[in-house]
């Protein structure tokens, strides 16, 4: 897992295919209310994806009355 707050401004990681040759990426977060280790998919969080040249990119909201898709923005490149 890679936190916003944490990760450095890139990364790079080898990927592996899962049985069914799907990549899964979930927009988590701590909101520091013990919920357990992470929350998600709840109220008004999310994703919104592109295509861009070589891979995609995401454009990540936090929980919030009004979402703005900007709290975490990350491009997926094929390498």
């Amino acid at each position: 897992m890679l936190l916003r707050d944490t990760a450095p401004d890139q990364v790079h990681f080898d990927v592996t295919s899962s049985s069914d040759g799907l990549l899964r990426l979930y927009n988590v977060w701590d909101s520091g209310r013990g919920r357990g280790p992470w929350e998600s998919q709840s109220h008004t969080s999310g994703m919104i994806s592109e295509v861009v040249a070589g891979g995609f990119r995401y454009h990540c909201s936090d929980i919030s009355s009004d979402p703005t898709f900007d709290a975490l923005v990350l491009t997926l490149q094929r390498i």
